[in-house]
Order: structure tokens, then C-alpha cells, then sequence
């Protein structure tokens, strides 16, 4: 999905704006299933003007072929969790963010 900002809105404004459209979709969602007790499988990963987030759940050496821009030496990279193993042996151009719980899976 993309959301163009519309003109005349500071870059600010639209990230408070995107946020706010964020819980207002998440709390509706929520809302209309109670029973799941606001675990029901949705989530809205990010709405940022400014940040791209992945996130899936892939072995190590898939990452480059389903996120062919990862490559791309124009994106900068700010933050990556996951498995040691992730980035000493299939992405050691990046720093590891921090180590992930122990009872992560």
C-alpha cells in the first residue's frame, strides 16, 4: 500500500498523521473481534513516511532473493535482528542488532 502525502503537509505532520491512521485501524480491527483479546493474527508492522520495515520469517539465505533491495546500495540500513549465524555468514556487511531473547524461537 502507498499514501502519498499530500502537498503542503511538513514530513512531521504526516508521520503524526500516518500513526494516528495506524491505531485508528488497529483499535477498529480490534474492536470487531473481541473474543481474540487483541491477539487475532493482525498487526500493522509500520506506516512511516520515513522507515521501510520487513519482516517474515525466512532462513538466512532467502533474505536476498525475496528482498532484492536489500542489495541495493542506495537503501541504508539502520537496524536488522536476528540469528548471529544471519549475519556472520550471509550478511556481514551489516552490524547484528541486539541479540534476540532467550525464549524467542
Amino acid at each position: 500500500m502507498v499514501i502519498a502525502r499530500p502537498a503542503g503537509l511538513t514530513l512531521d505532520d504526516f508521520e503524526r498523521k500516518l500513526l494516528i491512521v495506524r491505531k485508528v485501524i488497529s483499535n477498529t480491527v480490534y474492536a470487531a473481534i473481541p473474543e481474540s483479546d487483541g491477539d487475532n493474527g493482525f498487526y500493522v508492522v509500520s506506516m512511516s513516511a520515513r522507515t521501510l520495515v520487513y519482516k517474515g520469517m525466512f532462513l538466512a539465505y532467502q533474505l536476498k532473493a525475496f528482498f532484492p533491495d536489500l542489495s541495493d546500495e542506495r537503501f541504508r540500513i539502520r537496524h536488522c535482528s536476528g540469528p548471529p549465524a544471519l549475519f556472520d555468514q550471509h550478511l556481514p556487511e551489516l552490524e547484528a542488532g541486539p541479540p534476540l531473547p532467550h525464549d524467542h524461537p
